[in-house]
């Protein structure tokens, strides 16, 4: 049957059409009203796009949570990574940071920008434009010296690293504060002391089993690490970021997932002042924690001298030192009126412990001692001591730390 062309119009511009608007990734603007999300950032940048940064972007990204987005990663999708990364088999051998801008085309009003670069050795150009108007920094690396060299930089926009622990169902976050009072290194650090004084993180490094992904390369090993708790973790680790930096505090602290409960604890850490030394070029950090420990000891000893030994970390890169940690006089030591020798009973003992609570982070970095009722100038058997010591420690390319403590406070004098 063949219609003319009247019969045809009043046919066609009879038929009932139905409009559907379908709408797949809206805006950044749809997708934070969506999620109830209604303070944003203007601009954040990510280093590290791995596992826990991935998972930390993707909920940024759906939540409509910053404008523009940086990232910065040298790294490839490999195989292995497939069960835990949020990219998908397609992306396998290609960029990171480029895959997943990719991933998120379409998202009207969300700019993400991919730096392929390792960080550490950024051109000048690309320090610029990720530094340029950010807000925050987060750090997803796991490296320390990605962390220190945040923490070092004088922008004053805040910086945040955060990490899973070796068994996957602990999370870390450290994030300064708007002042930055409490730089990323001191943090660190604060974390390690933790580590050692808390009972609570007596497992928290613990090391889990691995997988063989290759043979081929210096990564021929994976920690397995259940992709269920990262999940929730990044979720959580996403929200904190948020709320701390709008509450303008700093955070140390572990959340940890009880999976087969379904539980997630929030272990805070404590954080502490630091007191700056300067020796020449080199910047000696000592907790305000260990401080008062030494003040304890010495108010415990009005008359005899004590002293003790100084753990913690140091530094090359930025010619800095950090005493968080010091270990009482042991019970064979010497204490009279005018001297101090300090013994060795359980000495070995306790690096051991504090060396496998902290994965091999802490070293063994001086002594102090104490001058009662006296100020607190080297003598003649201190100096020589220094120099005993110090040529000992070098010897190992290690620093050393002396610390005197006299009624007119603390002298301290160190060498890198």
């Amino acid at each position: 049957m063949i219609l003319c062309k009247n019969a045809f119009e009043k046919w066609f511009y009879e038929l009932s059409v139905e409009v559907v608007l379908l709408e797949f990734m809206t805006s950044r603007n749809g997708n934070a009203i969506n999620n109830g999300i209604k303070e944003w950032f203007k601009k954040v940048s990510v280093v590290g796009t791995g596992t826990l940064g991935s998972a930390v972007i993707d909920h940024f990204v759906r939540q409509g949570c910053s404008e523009e987005i940086n990232l910065v990663d040298c790294d490839i999708l490999l195989p292995h990574n497939l069960s835990r990364h949020t990219l998908t088999t397609d992306k396998v051998m290609t960029s990171k940071v480029r895959s997943i801008k990719d991933s998120y085309h379409g998202i009207l009003f969300q700019k993400i920008n991919a730096i392929d670069g390792n960080f550490l050795t950024l051109s000048r150009n690309d320090r610029e434009r990720l530094f340029k108007d950010t807000e925050l920094l987060m750090d997803f690396s796991t490296s320390i010296a990605v962390e220190r060299k945040l923490a070092n930089d004088e922008r004053t926009f805040r910086k945040c690293t955060s990490f899973l622990n070796p068994k996957g169902d602990d999370v870390v976050l450290l994030i300064e504060d708007k002042d930055r009072i409490s730089r990323l290194d001191f943090l660190e650090m604060d974390y390690y002391r933790n580590l050692i004084v808390d009972e609570r993180f007596a497992h928290h490094l613990e090391q889990t089993e691995t997988v063989s992904t290759n043979t081929f390369s210096c990564r021929s090993e994976s920690m397995i690490l259940n992709y269920e708790n990262v999940r929730v973790l990044s979720a959580i680790i996403s929200k904190q970021i948020r709320k701390y930096y709008a509450l303008g505090q700093a955070c140390l602290s572990i959340w940890h997932f009880d999976a087969e409960n379904g539980i997630v604890s929030r272990l805070p850490m404590t954080i502490t002042d630091w007191h700056l030394e300067t020796q020449g070029n080199i910047q000696v950090y000592i907790s305000n924690a260990v401080e008062k420990e030494i003040q304890i000891m010495v108010n415990a000893s009005p008359d005899k001298e004590t002293g003790g030994c100084l753990f913690g970390s140091y530094d090359r890169d930025h010619n800095s030192i950090y005493v968080y940690y010091m270990k009482p006089a042991p019970e064979d030591s010497i204490h009279t009126s005018v001297s101090f020798v300090r013994g060795f009973k359980g000495l070995t003992d306790e690096y051991k412990r504090i060396t496998k609570l902290t994965y091999n982070q802490v070293r063994y970095l001086g002594e102090w001692h104490s001058h009662p009722n006296a100020l607190n100038t080297p003598s003649d058997t201190d100096k020589k001591q220094f120099e005993e010591l110090r040529e000992e420690q070098q010897s190992q390319d290690l620093p050393f730390v002396q610390i005197i403590h006299g009624n007119n406070g603390l002298f301290v004098t160190a060498v890198m």
